[in-house]
């Protein structure tokens, strides 16, 4: 990890400017060479984006949240995928929460911008240094 971090380093500092050097990140086999990481725990760096996402489902959708959540609890079996990893569960019940109001869609617009008259996740959700620090990261990719 340290030596990833390291090369990106080496080879973005002219698009990172004065910003912090990010001190994760990993490569793709695509035009575009940047692959990101998003942990959860910021010592340990384990995690997936899910665990940061979902709380903030949990918030603005509390209810409908809870009963998504007893839904897969008992209709999983053992063998599937929501059942043997925390981060399927996770998008899962993102998912099953947002199909009140994006019936059909994927969980990109369940926490994404208002459509159709019907609003994701309020900017409120996106506000904090984390969130900011990312904006700030995509952008000066030279997508």
């Amino acid at each position: 990890m340290a030596l990833r971090e390291a090369s990106f380093v080496k080879e973005y500092a002219g698009l990172l400017g004065d910003l912090p050097p990010p001190t994760h990140g990993a490569w793709v086999k695509d035009p575009f060479p940047i692959g990101l990481y998003v942990f959860h725990d910021e010592a340990t760096k384990q995690g997936t984006l899910e665990e940061i996402v979902a709380p903030l489902v949990e918030a603005e959708w509390g209810a409908r949240w809870k009963e998504a959540g007893i839904y897969l609890s008992n209709n999983a079996v053992p063998a599937d995928p929501v059942s043997a990893k925390r981060s399927e569960l996770l998008k899962a019940q993102i998912n099953v929460t947002g199909q009140f109001l994006f019936p059909g869609d994927p969980m990109s617009v369940v926490i994404g911008k208002p459509r159709r008259g019907a609003s994701g996740l309020s900017d409120t959700h996106f506000a904090g240094p984390e969130s900011q620090s990312l904006v700030t990261f995509l952008r000066g990719v030279p997508w």
